[in-house]
């Protein structure tokens, strides 16, 4: 795993443990659950590339800093049941709805002149399932 991998950009791992999270501008996220839709868009977000996933978790890893920008979007498909899990042992409740997604994404490393960018979202397919919703969990459940 990771042998021909020369790229990863994400957030790393914070000193709790919490890895490849951060938080983002609310801005940055648009949905509307009633019309099927959402929306995540980021522009020259400052991310490191730790270049492959071993030393991304590594204890002492070395990065580049590197830049990326995408845009992902959601689309519910028409006539489509929203399904709601409930898991009360667990303290999960959700509401989702079966969608299709298409997501454009670049990244560009500054030092090694490095560029990358996937074909127009137009182009995306959506091989499995994706889908959209909303979540309460933990001290949120209740």
């Amino acid at each position: 795993m990771g042998q021909n991998q020369v790229h990863d950009f994400n957030p790393g791992v914070a000193p709790d443990g919490l890895f490849w999270t951060m938080p983002i501008h609310r801005k940055s996220v648009a949905f509307d659950l009633d019309d099927g839709t959402a929306a995540f868009h980021m522009t020259g977000l400052a991310i490191p590339d730790f270049h492959d996933i071993v030393n991304a978790l590594s204890a002492n890893p070395t990065t580049t800093p590197g830049v990326v920008s995408f845009d992902v979007r959601w689309h519910g498909k028409p006539g489509t049941t929203p399904m709601r899990i409930r898991d009360a042992s667990n303290g999960f409740v959700g509401e989702y709805l079966a969608s299709t997604a298409t997501i454009a994404w670049s990244a560009h490393e500054p030092a090694t002149h490095f560029r990358f960018a996937t074909d127009p979202a137009a182009t995306s397919t959506t091989v499995n399932t994706a889908v959209i919703g909303h979540e309460r969990n933990g001290r949120f459940f209740h």
